[in-house]
């Protein structure tokens, strides 16, 4: 069984996630992703992609390091990460943290959120990660811990949503979100945890610091 299945695409990357990429059961590196691995002596289970981001050089490296390796076509209908979604699914792992999804290209980041909702669909815990963001879809209830994060910004993700906060600094009660509204952006947790109860609708729960 694999519990914790690590997605690293080539976006913006930190070391500092190194440690916990290692205890990952599985990984799968996107595009320029599954070269940082490598460099940094995690060997992918799967590296795929269209490496157009990667040198020649590069890809030898990639090819010869990765368990497994998957060429996608550089003209496609989906992105590199789409697809290495597709394969996470097929594993059936407990949960998923992707990384590198977030940095300069803003529709590319968007993209990633929105591939969210495949894991979210499937009921596989998934979120994105940076040095400074978390980010994650939810549609039931959930305690979320304080942890390192101080903002904890709700948005509806579906047209609306009706959501209940405990234990936070701006409390709700089945509350109304909707989706053209800025309600819900830097909310704290005055606990140790915050209870998010979504009554219907879904939420995008970005926890933040600065």
């Amino acid at each position: 069984m694999i519990n914790k299945l690590a997605i690293v695409a080539g976006g913006k990357l930190s070391k500092k996630f190194l440690p916990e990429m290692k205890r990952a059961d599985y990984s799968i590196g996107v595009d320029h992703g599954a070269y940082w691995l490598i460099k940094n002596n995690i060997r992918p289970d799967v590296s795929l992609g269209d490496f157009d981001s990667v040198t020649e050089e590069e890809l030898r490296c990639i090819k010869q390091q990765s368990k497994k390796i998957i060429v996608c076509a550089k003209e496609k209908n989906e992105t590199d990460l789409e697809i290495a979604v597709g394969e996470a699914m097929s594993i059936h792992p407990q949960k998923v943290v992707i990384y590198g999804a977030t940095g300069v290209r803003l529709d590319h980041t968007i993209a990633a959120v929105n591939l969210l909702g495949k894991f979210l669909a499937n009921k596989i815990p998934a979120k994105i990660v940076d040095e400074h963001n978390e980010i994650s879809l939810m549609n039931t209830k959930q305690i979320l811990p304080k942890g390192k994060h101080k903002y904890f910004s709700i948005f509806a993700y579906t047209k609306k949503a009706v959501v209940t906060l405990k234990q936070f600094k701006y409390p709700v009660s089945q509350k109304t979100f909707f989706r053209e509204s800025s309600l819900g952006v830097s909310n704290e947790i005055q606990s140790q945890k915050g209870e998010v109860i979504i009554h219907s609708g879904k939420v995008l729960v970005i926890k933040s610091k600065d």
